[in-house]
């Protein structure tokens, strides 16, 4: 939970087993985050959130979906969609956030939008020796491409922004690249 419980970050495909990225901490979480990637264990953990508030998930106002990979872009998108709609049946209807770097193509950001309100939070993470610090799946969304998915998902209507950690590059590098994400975000 996050912001008094009305936002949920849902890290659904057991980031503990994800691999690869030479910054990333998860290597060291427990490995108790048990997958939530069939229908059956989404419903058993929204019936726990439903609990935990004392209420339906109504007044939740985004589910952040943090998924840790899946094996290609459409077996994201199955489960993004099977998110939004296990917990429809539990009240939520406002922002599904995917939080990654998977979702390539227009035509499958075309369909979650369809679906209700989405918002993309485009893992970057660096702009330098990237093929070096991160995993080749997640490399592989050059920088540039990675502009371009965010203005076409801006011009769809969803919401955008990207996630960066400081540090990883020099200050010069920072200087150049972030200006070039300006006209793309709308967060």
């Amino acid at each position: 939970w996050r912001g008094c419980k009305r936002h949920l970050t849902l890290n659904s495909n057991s980031r503990s087993n994800c691999r690869g990225c030479e910054f990333c901490g998860t290597y060291s979480l427990i490995s108790d985050d048990k997958a939530l990637n069939n229908p059956h264990a989404l419903k058993r953990k929204a019936e726990i959130l439903c609990q935990d508030l004392g209420a339906d998930l109504s007044k939740v106002e985004s589910v952040g979906v943090v998924t840790g990979c899946f094996p290609d872009e459409q077996s994201l998108v199955d489960h993004l969609r099977m998110v939004r709609q296990v917990f429809r049946k539990y009240g939520f209807n406002r922002e599904l956030r995917y939080i990654g770097s998977q979702l390539r193509t227009p035509e499958q950001l075309s369909l979650l939008a369809s679906e209700g309100p989405f918002a993309l939070y485009l893992t970057v993470e660096a702009f330098t020796r990237r093929e070096v610090l991160m995993k080749k799946t997640k490399a592989s969304l050059d920088l540039d491409k990675g502009r371009e998915l965010l203005g076409i998902a801006k011009t769809m209507g969803i919401e955008t922004t990207f996630l960066y950690i400081a540090g990883l590059d020099d200050p010069e590098s920072m200087r150049r690249e972030f200006p070039q994400y300006k006209d793309r975000l709308t967060r």
